[in-house]
């Protein structure tokens, strides 16, 4: 989980390890095993903003973006809840390794300073899905501004 405040770079991290994870480069200095087929789901943003966004990271890395899928701003954020029929027919869709949830606040409703919430809202559905899928999941989360 990325958490960190607005504007830090959160998004552009995860970008860059999403890229590389896909091309099986080492990320944060750790080596992957293979390419891993990434799914990358941002919810804030424009759409042509974040794929410039993409394109400008990966040709910095020399990386090429075919085997990342991303969908940014589906139009229909609910369907893609975490724990949504939606969400798992994109990761099975996808046959996706690793999952970018950008930002978590859109894929959960749910009270973070609450840990019973966070647990059912967040961490149960979440493990259902890496049990279905076998997949990771990266969450980015924004700190509130407070």
């Amino acid at each position: 989980m990325l958490v960190a405040d607005p504007g830090v770079g959160k998004t552009a991290l995860a970008v860059q390890m999403a890229l590389q994870f896909s091309s099986g480069r080492r990320v944060l200095g750790f080596s992957t095993p293979r390419p891993m087929q990434c799914l990358y789901v941002a919810a804030e943003g424009s759409r042509p903003a974040w794929i410039a966004r993409m394109g400008t990271a990966a040709r910095k890395l020399g990386i090429d973006t075919e085997p990342l899928r991303a969908f940014v701003n589906p139009p229909d954020m609910e369907s893609f809840q975490i724990g949504s029929p939606g969400l798992d027919q994109m990761i099975q869709n996808t046959a996706a390794d690793l999952v970018f949830l950008d930002t978590l606040g859109y894929f959960a409703n749910f009270n973070e300073n609450d840990a019973s919430e966070w647990k059912q809202r967040v961490m149960v559905p979440l493990r259902a899905l890496v049990r279905k899928h076998g997949c990771s999941f990266v969450l980015v989360h924004h700190l509130n501004k407070d």
